[in-house]
């Protein structure tokens, strides 16, 4: 889950810490967008991206947060490769497929 650019990690956590004290949705996106810059591969930031998405309706961050995420998604533990799986099949409406990797 972790990324070896130290830039990538800290604007991780400065949009980890504009959500969580302040609700404070664009500097979220922004220090993602960061994360990101400094790490395209980073499968952690883009699954904040993707939540940071759905929580403000945004669809764009939704799909390319996913997307990153599920690409990266060898960076991940076994639990959350599931989980990201499972989100991009309930992204692409595959709910029999969604279910199918939850049950396993």
């Amino acid at each position: 889950m972790v990324s070896a650019s130290p830039r990538a990690i800290e604007a991780l956590f400065k949009g980890d810490l504009a959500l969580a004290t302040r609700r404070d949705l664009p500097s979220a996106r922004a220090s993602l967008e960061e994360a990101l810059e400094a790490d395209p591969e980073f499968a952690l930031a883009g699954l904040r991206l993707y939540q940071l998405g759905v929580d403000s309706g945004d669809m764009q961050s939704v799909r390319r947060g996913l997307a990153i995420a599920f690409e990266n998604r060898e960076r991940f533990t076994e639990s959350w490769r599931c989980y990201v799986r499972i989100l991009q099949a309930s992204v692409n409406q595959q709910m029999d497929t969604s279910r199918r990797i939850a049950r396993a």
